[in-house]
Order: structure tokens, then sequence, then C-alpha cells
């Protein structure tokens, strides 16, 4: 499996160095990796001064795979130290979730290819869609050190069956972009569904959720905790942080986007040593 690195448009062939909100100067590069001969669209945050080795973060986004959108946090990250290569995924819309995992396996192979990159230091964080395929690749690449996952909803069988009522039009559109019902196509559920592979996790896990989202509720945080520490991971945390919904809205106040960066960095700074 190779990553090939090319241009998918003209900004791509630009650094931009800009001020992030603490001050730090970052280096942003867009640029094109390769899953399995697909194109994947990424953009690099580095610190614009790299002296030795760093480690390094892929960063996955959510179901609308907006990169951008989490750039409060890819640059933030990237001020602290890091070198942070935020992907967007392959595309195409169905059954996406059994090849997400293997898009963040990519990434990183793309990481630990760049000369300022510690490849012994390779985390990985995700938010939404992407905090359940960084549980995902956790399970399945050693490469993982550690792993932050963000509003992740990590039982996918309950959590489809709890839109039937609640929100039957969503209910629909998840069955059909899935392939039918968990009683239907119970394998592909499972296999997509995070707390099926807790054991497969051996590495320190963070786990963020606001107790307001209301898109994927915290329980589903709590159930991946509880799976993690009954399976024997040495090392998790759970942190609910009230009021908060699921893209860190604090109800009719500003985001809390603050928080989540302080957690997050304290998490990785701890366990990528």
């Amino acid at each position: 499996m190779q990553c090939r690195v090319t241009t998918f448009a003209v900004a791509a062939a630009l650094l931009l160095v800009i001020t992030g909100a603490w001050g730090g100067e970052v280096t942003i590069t867009p640029l094109t990796i390769t899953s399995e001969g697909a194109p994947v669209q990424a953009i690099l945050y580095q610190p614009r001064e790299v002296t030795g080795r760093l480690p390094a973060l892929v960063l996955s986004p959510g179901r609308g795979r907006d990169i951008k959108g989490l750039e409060w946090l890819s640059r933030a990250l990237a001020e602290r130290g890091y070198i942070v290569l935020a992907q967007r995924y392959r595309d195409g819309d169905i059954r996406y979730y059994l090849r997400d995992a293997d898009d963040i396996r990519h990434a990183i192979s793309h990481l630990q290819g760049l000369p300022n990159v510690d490849p012994g230091r390779v985390g990985i964080i995700g938010h939404s869609r992407g905090g359940m395929a960084s549980l995902l690749a956790a399970a399945k690449d050693p490469r993982v050190r550690s792993t932050v996952a963000l509003s992740a909803p990590t039982d996918h069988v309950r959590y489809v069956r709890g839109l039937r009522e609640y929100a039957p039009s969503r209910y629909g559109e998840m069955v059909k972009s899935r392939g039918g019902t968990p009683d239907e196509v119970p394998e592909y559920y499972r296999e997509i569904s995070a707390v099926n592979h807790a054991s497969q996790i051996k590495t320190p896990v963070l786990l963020i959720h606001g107790t307001l989202d209301l898109v994927a509720p915290h329980d589903h945080s709590q159930w991946m905790y509880d799976a993690l520490v009954k399976t024997g991971n040495p090392r998790v945390k759970l942190e609910m942080l009230p009021r908060l919904g699921h893209f860190f809205e604090d109800t009719y106040r500003p985001h809390q986007f603050g928080k989540v960066v302080e957690l997050a960095s304290r998490w990785f700074a701890e366990t990528l040593k």
C-alpha cells in the first residue's frame, strides 16, 4: 500500500502561513494522498518553525467530510507542536464506514514518510463519523499510539434503531445508506460498531462527548468506555461536557471549542511522549 502526493487544485501548490488564535504561526499545505488507489483530499498543518522530529496526528471529520470546519482543532494542535494531517476520506456515499479506517491507515503511512515526523509517535483524532473511524483504526493498526474520539456514534445497531421513532425520515436515510436495517444486515452493523472491537484496542483512548448531543447521544461514549474498561484497556478516559451539543455548541452560547482543544492536547502530550 502506497501513498502518493499530488495537487488537487491550483491552491494546492501554495503554502499558506497564518497566525493562529493562540498566536503561533502555522503552515498549511493542501494536498492529495491516495487510499487503495483512490484520491483523498487533505490538508497538512504544521508549526512554521520545525526543529527535529515531531509527534503527528491524523484528523478525520464527520459525515460531511468538512475538514475546514475542524480547523479550530487542527490549527490549535499544530500550534502546540503537532504535525496534523486532516483527511476527507475517499469519495462515495454507500457503506463508506467499512473503508474509513483504511483511509486513516493510509494517512498514517503518509505522515510517517515525512522527514519531520517521529514515526513512533502517531495519534489519531476524529469527530462524529471520524471519531468512530478513529476507534476502528485504533483496533486494526498497531502504529496508532493514542486516540481521541469526539462525539462518536459507537453502536450502530442501537443508533439506527433509536432513530426509527425519534426521526423516521433520518432513519430511512440511514437504512438506505447501510443497505438495510440492523436485522437485515446484522453482520455489517456489527463490523462498523466500535464497541464490538473494544478488545482489540490496547492503546490509550480519550472519549469526549457533550451531554446535550442529540445527533449521537452521549450514551455512545459511555458504552465505548464501559467496553474498553471491561476488555482490559489499560488507559481510557471519558470526558462528558455538560450542556454541549454534537458540535460542542453550548445551547444559546458560543461553541466551547477551547475546552475540547485543551482536553485533546493534554491527552496527546501525556500519551505521545
